[in-house]
């Protein structure tokens, strides 16, 4: 009986830091969920008031540039109310954005300091992890139970860059009809160059972001990591493919392998994608 009572309260012992370290897990996860969230509404704000800057800003120049030589009426009922309503946008936006500071307290912070929030974390979790000592089954088990919260990060990054890519792509056509129909259409009127310029100018500058910084290939990138992960835990929950015949310890150290194979592999292409594009004069 003592001898029992003593295992319990050693079990119980060893169950708190376990506890810990997934409490720093699931804070971890919550800080990266709010990165994500921050990064939505920081270029949702940016990009709204980026448009209704240079909306604005175009009318206006095209406006006085023009005046009593060319009659912008038509065009300009067409671009103040759009630029009216792209203002009543961003107005509903920041204030849902506030109402959703009072309902979920959460209110936006600066990206760089919840970029310092995980960092801090990680570390801390990282010695916290080495003053443990733990088994590494037990390791193993916990690097398990991660993973579905790997595989929302990786979905939500993969999200978001194709959301903008699809943004962008649509600017890119929209822009190019618009432009070649215009073109086509051979008016000589000031308004009719000012819009062919302004539709070229939002395609170049759409292209431009496609270009350097690669949404596409993250997007494609990320959902593909996102897809093998989820590919290995299958197989393992299953003991099909790899794991086939394999016992539970044997198994899991390969899941864990496999795993941070894929991840690793995933930030080498993340940061290969992050890098400028060399000139090929400077090649050789």
């Amino acid at each position: 009986m003592a001898s029992t009572s003593s295992q319990n309260r050693q079990a119980a012992v060893a169950v708190g830091p376990v506890e810990q370290l997934l409490d720093f897990n699931q804070k971890l996860f919550t800080l990266e969920s709010e990165y994500i969230r921050a990064r939505r509404y920081y270029f949702t704000r940016t990009f709204l008031v980026t448009f209704i800057f240079l909306g604005s800003f175009a009318d206006y120049i095209a406006t006085v540039s023009t005046y009593r030589h060319v009659d912008l009426a038509p065009v300009n009922r067409i671009v103040i109310p759009f630029i009216l309503l792209s203002i009543a946008v961003l107005v509903a936006y920041l204030t849902y954005q506030d109402s959703l500071s009072e309902d979920r307290k959460y209110a936006p912070r600066r990206l760089y300091e919840v970029q310092l929030d995980i960092g801090i974390l990680k570390e801390k979790r990282r010695l916290f992890s080495a003053t443990l000592n733990l088994d590494l089954e037990l390791r193993q088990f916990a690097y398990k139970d991660e993973i579905p919260a790997k595989l929302i990060t990786l979905r939500r990054e993969a999200d978001y860059y194709r959301r903008v890519n699809n943004i962008l792509q649509a600017i890119i056509i929209i822009g190019s009809l618009a432009t070649s129909t215009l073109a086509g259409m051979g008016g000589t009127a000031a308004w009719h160059r000012w819009v062919t310029v302004g539709s070229s100018f939002s395609v170049g500058v759409a292209a431009g972001f496609v270009g350097y910084f690669k949404f596409k290939e993250k997007n494609f990138y990320l959902q593909q990591t996102a897809d093998q992960v989820e590919q290995e835990v299958t197989a393992f929950d299953l003991r099909i493919d790899q794991y086939l015949q394999k016992e539970d310890a044997e198994a899991l150290m390969l899941l864990s392998q496999r795993v941070e194979a894929l991840v690793n592999e995933q930030r080498k292409r993340q940061q290969q994608l992050d890098q400028p594009t060399d000139n090929p004069s400077k090649q050789g």
